[in-house]
């Protein structure tokens, strides 16, 4: 960041002013892999930008978080159930636009949630909406990650699940063949534990809860829509997804 100006006088707002960073971003729309600059890429071009993107989600998990505590105030509880805590609170702050399928898969989580104690060790710095769109690429490498107004402190699985999820749903969610030859769960799993030296966990219960996750994200960007646009409730696109996700089919069955 370079410059703040809080005076609303010159563009209307407060606005700050950021350096430039040279690059390209995957899109979510089209999905990256129905359109655009990474799928008209070579295979190992699309297989490199992965990594890459993987390799610097895992170096963010390895920021020291002594400075971050504010960015969780939940610690008496576990991860998972501090996770899930806060996304409820999320869902039950729409009200009447609260959709029962999401607040009962919600509930789901919370029966099979991973019972870790709430240790230190167990939380890290958190990306919050790790995606190959919110990195910007260059030549393969990454240039910069952007995005961080859902940042705080959860487990390392949370971000790299989010990571798989965002992908299955920009392909198998939406109806559209996953890129051949892109690196899979397993093989990004083990790409990620071979740079943080260390296991993850339970990535089938947090590649569920990314999914419901959006789903909540989805149901408060339709109400947005509806109170600036005018327009009706749009269908939120999990919803049809629930049952799947919850009983594991679609972790097992995701690339």
């Amino acid at each position: 960041m370079l410059w703040l100006c809080e005076d609303p006088h010159l563009l209307g707002e407060p606005f700050y002013v950021m350096e430039h960073v040279s690059g390209l971003v995957p899109p979510d729309r089209p999905a990256y892999h129905k359109a655009g600059w990474f799928f008209e890429a070579s295979s190992s071009e699309q297989a490199e930008i992965w990594c890459n993107g993987i390799r610097a989600m895992a170096r963010i998990h390895e920021t020291d978080i002594e400075h971050f505590d504010y960015l969780n105030p939940t610690r008496k509880l576990s991860v998972a159930q501090a996770r899930l805590e806060t996304w409820t609170i999320f869902h039950n702050a729409l009200g009447d636009d609260m959709h029962p399928a999401l607040d009962a898969a919600l509930q789901e989580l919370r029966r099979n949630a991973p019972d870790h104690l709430p240790e230190k060790d167990a939380w890290f710095l958190h990306w919050g909406d790790a995606k190959p769109g919110n990195m910007i690429f260059e030549r393969g490498d990454v240039q910069a990650v952007l995005d961080w107004e859902l940042c705080g402190l959860s487990a390392r699985e949370e971000d790299l699940a989010h990571w798989l999820a965002v992908d299955w749903f920009l392909s198998s969610g939406i109806g559209v063949p996953r890129i051949k030859n892109l690196p899979g769960k397993t093989e990004s799993i083990a790409m990620y534990q071979d740079v943080v030296k260390d296991e993850l966990h339970d990535m089938n219960w947090w590649f569920n809860f990314a999914l419901v996750r959006m789903g909540c994200i989805f149901q408060r960007a339709a109400i947005q829509a509806r109170k600036e646009q005018g327009e009706a409730l749009r269908k939120n696109t999990i919803i049809p997804h629930l049952d799947r996700i919850l009983s594991d089919a679609t972790w097992s069955e995701y690339a």
